[in-house]
C-alpha cells in the first residue's frame, strides 16, 4: 500500500538551497494535494551573535520577523505559482530539533530540505542541520541539491 502524502514541510532560511526546496516541493504538494507549510526557525544565541543582544524583546522580535520574512518570500512565491497558500511558521530554538519536534506533533508525511544552507562553514557534503534532520526525522525527508 502506497502512503499518501498530506502534509509537507519545507524549512526555509533564504538560501538558494532552500529555494530550490520549495519550489520542489511547492510543485509536489500541488501534484499531490498535500499541504505545504514553510517554517523558518531561529536560535536565541544567534540573535546575539548578531548583535542582537542589547535590544529589547519587542525589537529582536522585529528583528526576527523582518528575517524571516525575506526566508518566506521565495516560498510563499512559488507556493503562490503553484495555485497554493502555505501556512507559515516560525520556530525558537535549534532548528533541527524545532523541525523534528514540529514535523511529529503536526503530523507531518515529508520533510523536503535544501542540502546546505546559509552557513558560513564551505566544504560540508550536507549541512548539519539537514544530516540531523534526515538521521533523526520520524518521517519520510527529502533533500534537495
Amino acid at each position: 500500500m502506497t502512503a499518501k502524502i498530506q502534509k509537507i514541510l519545507v524549512p526555509v532560511d533564504g538560501s538558494p538551497a532552500a529555494d530550490h526546496a520549495v519550489d520542489f516541493a511547492a510543485r509536489l504538494a500541488a501534484d499531490t494535494g498535500a499541504a505545504l507549510t514553510l517554517m523558518f526557525a531561529y536560535e536565541l544565541s544567534g540573535a546575539s551573535m548578531m548583535g542582537l543582544g542589547p535590544m529589547s524583546k519587542g525589537e529582536v522580535q522585529e528583528a526576527v520577523d523582518t528575517v524571516a520574512a525575506r526566508a518566506f518570500a521565495h516560498g510563499v512565491e512559488s507556493a503562490a505559482k503553484a495555485g497554493l497558500t502555505p501556512t507559515k511558521q516560525t520556530v525558537v530554538g535549534h532548528p533541527a530539533a524545532e523541525i523534528i519536534d514540529f514535523a511529529k506533533k503536526d503530523g507531518t508525511d515529508l520533510i523536503v530540505m535544501g542540502s546546505r544552507g546559509l552557513s558560513p562553514m564551505e566544504g560540508l557534503l550536507l549541512g548539519s542541520v539537514s544530516e540531523k534532520v534526515l538521521r533523526h526525522a520520524g518521517c519520510a525527508v527529502a533533500i534537495v541539491r
